[in-house]
């Protein structure tokens, strides 16, 4: 039995909701609905087509597929899937965009010092 709580299936947040506020996790979170706030974990984050999050994402590996307005500080890699967008500062070890949207042209894209990272970490 594997005990390791960041192997299991990520926290999935419905599209049917609206979700305003803080959210903590050790684990992976999808988001499947627009959401307001700041979305903090040492995993995974899933950014739906259908969501738009509107804050701050800080997380190890952030996988947009939807539409991201705010900061955003990753440890390890952002993915900008098609037809996604981001709007804000992004710090991460890696970006990788694969989307072809005009507004993704403006975004600040820097690579932190490692020590940062290993802080965060």
């Amino acid at each position: 039995m594997n005990n390791n709580k960041t192997s299991e299936a990520p926290i999935l947040i419905p599209k049917d909701r609206f979700v305003e506020g803080y959210i903590k996790s050790i684990k992976s979170i999808r988001l499947e609905c627009p959401f307001n706030g700041t979305i903090l974990t040492k995993s995974t984050v899933i950014i739906d087509k259908a969501s738009i999050v509107t804050g701050d994402v800080i997380c190890d590996n952030l996988m947009i597929f939807g539409h991201v307005k705010g900061n955003v500080f990753c440890t390890v890699i952002v993915t900008m899937n098609e037809e996604s967008s981001l709007k804000g500062k992004v710090n991460a070890s890696a970006f990788t965009s694969l989307s072809e949207t005009e507004d993704n042209s403006n975004n600040i894209v820097q690579i932190p010092k490692r020590g940062v990272l290993e802080k965060v970490r």
